[in-house]
């Protein structure tokens, strides 16, 4: 997957929940920013404030994946929308996983991790894994 050069590079710095983590992103050369970002396309489980016991087991569950897949990997920012109403960048993410670029929110559908929603981060009425 060839990837447009308007999007930025970045490594994660810290994970917050399945779908938000702290980005180290690279300006130019040795100028960085950190940033709150929200993944595009994928509503995970609320770990923070969970519906019930269940929603909280499986937000640790979609924390713990995000984790994993993010640590030490280079990732590309695709911009969705510069902010949120919490302040996060709204990004789509690509992790380069050993020279292949995948889509971090389909990762996360793809273990299930993830709710049935209709929000600015997603609009996918049929996923319904957790609900």
């Amino acid at each position: 997957m060839n990837l447009p050069n308007a999007n930025r590079y970045a490594k994660m710095a810290r994970v917050i929940d399945g779908d938000t983590f702290v980005a180290v992103i690279y300006l130019a050369d040795d100028i960085t920013v950190r940033k709150p970002v929200r993944v595009f396309g994928v509503d995970t489980p609320e770990k923070f404030r969970p519906f019930n016991a269940f929603e909280k087991q499986h937000g640790m569950q979609a924390t713990a994946y995000a984790k994993k897949v993010l640590k030490g990997r280079t990732l590309v920012l695709e911009a969705v929308k510069n902010e949120d109403k919490y302040g996060r960048h709204l990004a789509k993410v690509w992790v380069d996983m050993d020279g292949i670029w995948r889509d971090l929110a389909s990762l996360l559908i793809s273990a299930g991790l993830y709710k049935r929603t209709r929000t600015e981060y997603s609009n996918n009425w049929e996923m319904s894994h957790v609900e």
